[in-house]
C-alpha cells in the first residue's frame, strides 16, 4: 500500500493459501501499462527485500466498466498459471499468454529418444534430450504442459517396468512420478524432477543387473569346477548353459573376475592335476586324461608352461618335500 496508494485507489483481498487479488483503479489518463509494471516491480523487490520471499504477479486487462472486472480476474488468473514457463518472481501480462487457438503437438519424437536412452542407461544423452523435451514446453499452452508432462511420466514408468520390478518401483516411490512431477511449481523444477527420476530407475536396474551378473558368474565358475574334466568345456559351452551370448559371457566374466574363462578353465584343471599328481598314484596321461586334457603330449607341455616343471617332475619334489 505504501507504494502504491499515493496514485491509485485499490482493494486488496485474500484469494487463496498464497495468493493475494489486487484491483487497481484510477481515473488519470496518463497511467499507462509500463507505469503500472515499474509500480509491481517495485513492489516485489519491497517483498523480496523485507519477507525474503519471491513474489509473482500476474496482470488482466485494463477495463471501463464494473461488469468487466470478472474477467479481467479471469484474465489474470490464466496468466498467473505461467508462473510454470516464467519462473518465480516474475511479472506475467496476460497477453504473453500462448493464443488460446493455439495447438501444439506432443513431443512424440522426444519422448522416444528418452525412452530409448533410459533404457540403453545413456546418462549424459538422456539429460539433453530431457532438456530439449522441457525447453519445447515453454511455448506451448499450461494445460498442454500438464498434459504433455504427464504423458511423458507414464511413458517412463512404463519402460521403467521394462527395467527393474514393480517392488523396487513401488518401494522407491517411483510409481507416484506422474501425480508428483505435476505437483512441481515451474518447468525448471519438473525437468530437474523428471531427470533425478531417471537417474534413479538407471540405478535401480545396475544394482540389480550387478547382482544378477555376479550370481551368474559364480555359477560359471561353480560348472567350471564340477565340469574340468569334460574335454569340450569351453565359453560357447557354458554360454548356452546359462542362457547368454559367448561374447558378452567372456565380457561379463572379464570384468567380474579379471581373467578369461579359458584362463579359469586352466587353472582349475591344473590345480586340479597338481592334487591328484600328490593324492594319487595314477600316470600323468591318466591324470590329464581326467582334468579334461587328452593328449598326453599337451598335457605334458602345458603342465610345464603353467607349473614350471614337468609332472613328473612336480610329483617327485613335491612327494620327497612332504
Amino acid at each position: 500500500e505504501e507504494i502504491i496508494r499515493p496514485g491509485y485507489d485499490m482493494e486488496v483481498w485474500t484469494d487463496n493459501d498464497d495468493a493475494l487479488g489486487l484491483l487497481l483503479y484510477w481515473k488519470d489518463k496518463a497511467s499507462t501499462p509500463t507505469l503500472i509494471d515499474s509500480l509491481i516491480r517495485e513492489v516485489q523487490q519491497s517483498v523480496t527485500q523485507y519477507l525474503k520471499m519471491s513474489l509473482t504477479v500476474a496482470i488482466g486487462s485494463v477495463v471501463d466498466e464494473l461488469a468487466q472486472i470478472p474477467m479481467s480476474y479471469h484474465l489474470a488468473y490464466q496468466a498467473s498459471r505461467y508462473r510454470l514457463t516464467h519462473g518465480p518472481g516474475s511479472l506475467i501480462r496476460y497477453e504473453d499468454r500462448p493464443a488460446e487457438d493455439a495447438q501444439h503437438d506432443y513431443p512424440l519424437q522426444l519422448e522416444k529418444l528418452i525412452t530409448d536412452h533410459l533404457r540403453l542407461g545413456e546418462r549424459n544423452r538422456l539429460e539433453q534430450l530431457v532438456g530439449s523435451f522441457f525447453r519445447e514446453l515453454v511455448a506451448f499452452k499450461y494445460d498442454e504442459i500438464m498434459l504433455y508432462v504427464y504423458q511423458l511420466s507414464v511413458m517412463t514408468l512404463r519402460t521403467a517396468s521394462d527395467m527393474v520390478s514393480e517392488e523396487e518401483l513401488t518401494r522407491s516411490g517411483m510409481l507416484s512420478l506422474p501425480e508428483t512431477i505435476t505437483k512441481c511449481g515451474t518447468l525448471d523444477e519438473m525437468c530437474r524432477e523428471f531427470l533425478q527420476s531417471c537417474h534413479d530407475i538407471i540405478a535401480m536396474r545396475d544394482l540389480r543387473s550387478c547382482e544378477s551378473n555376479t550370481k551368474i558368474v559364480s555359477l560359471v565358475q561353480q560348472k567350471i569346477v564340477e565340469h574340468y574334466g569334460d574335454p569340450d568345456l569351453s565359453a560357447d559351452k557354458l554360454a548356452e548353459q546359462v542362457g547368454m551370448s559367448t561374447n558378452y559371457l567372456r565380457k561379463l566374466f572379464k570384468d567380474q573376475t579379471g581373467c578369461t574363462i579359458s584362463q579359469y578353465i586352466t587353472e582349475v584343471r591344473f590345480e586340479t592335476a597338481k592334487r591328484l599328481l600328490l593324492e594319487t598314484d595314477h600316470s600323468a596321461g591318466k591324470v590329464g586324461e581326467m582334468v579334461g586334457i587328452l593328449n598326453t603330449n599337451y598335457f605334458y607341455a602345458s603342465f610345464k608352461k603353467h607349473v614350471g616343471m614337468s609332472p613328473v617332475h612336480f610329483r617327485k619334489e613335491h612327494k620327497l618335500g612332504g
